[in-house]
């Protein structure tokens, strides 16, 4: 199970009434107050000049956002095993770097700053694009195939003008946005189930509506209204009302 340790309003930010422990107090390793050891970088925040590094707290894995002291992010890649530092289980910083994904060939940088690099991880050989502030933007490792799209600010478009687009999944491709939008002239959909969950409105506005049901149909609700402005049919060889 993997634990996200949430920093509180006042992480990575001291307050200057709290007193510093002592230097005697910072124990090597994980307690109940404090941990000092290694992390696995896993991808930055620019915008709050924040790591989210992986350590582990009583063999397990956990989530921190981590300030850099000692380094800087541009030192960083994902990856990398840094050594971090927290008194009290919130505030987390970066003060130094253990082991580095070393680049194979030296980073190729565009004019604006961006750059492409290979590197070594475990063995595997990694194909990473970075922006300019030294964020990962791709990641693709040959090996396993895995292709790895991060983008922390901007838009990510597909366009074919004279081609198909397919996502082909063995397992579940998951869609997840504040609002998802679908324009097409014609939509078909197959499955063998469909579950839909809405906990407020359902509309359909469409010019025909036509259900074709092979077994039975069932409807249920607290109150129920049917209207049609000309004819209402019900046929059936068998009417039970009531």
């Amino acid at each position: 199970m993997l634990t996200t340790i949430e920093p509180s309003p006042a992480a990575n930010h001291p307050s200057p009434n709290r007193r510093e422990p002592e230097p005697a107090s910072l124990l090597v390793g994980v307690n109940q107050t404090g941990y000092l050891g290694p992390a696995t970088v896993l991808k930055f925040n620019e915008r709050e000049r924040l790591v989210l590094v992986q350590w582990e707290r009583a063999g397990q894995p956990c989530l921190s956002w981590a300030r850099p002291a000692l380094v800087t992010s541009a030192q960083l890649l994902p990856g990398d095993t840094a050594l971090v530092l927290s008194q009290n289980l919130e505030d987390f910083y970066l003060i130094g770097l253990l082991t580095q994904n070393a680049p194979i060939t030296a980073p190729l940088k565009t004019p604006s700053g961006a750059s492409v690099a290979v590197s070594r991880s475990t063995g595997e050989e990694i194909v990473q694009v970075h922006s300019k502030l030294g964020a990962l933007v791709l990641e693709y490792h040959p090996e396993s195939g895995k292709t790895l799209v991060n983008v922390e600010k901007g838009d990510l478009e597909f366009v074919t003008h004279n081609g198909n687009i397919a996502f082909h999944s063995a397992q579940k491709i998951s869609f997840v946005a504040h609002r998802l939008e679908t324009l097409a002239e014609t939509v078909v959909s197959k499955a063998k189930n469909v579950y839909r969950t809405v906990e407020e409105l359902t509309q359909l506005q469409t010019g025909r509506l036509r259900l074709l049901v092979k077994g039975s149909v069932h409807l249920k609700a607290r109150d129920a209204f049917l209207k049609a402005e000309q004819d209402f049919k019900v046929d059936g060889d068998q009417i039970h009302l009531g």
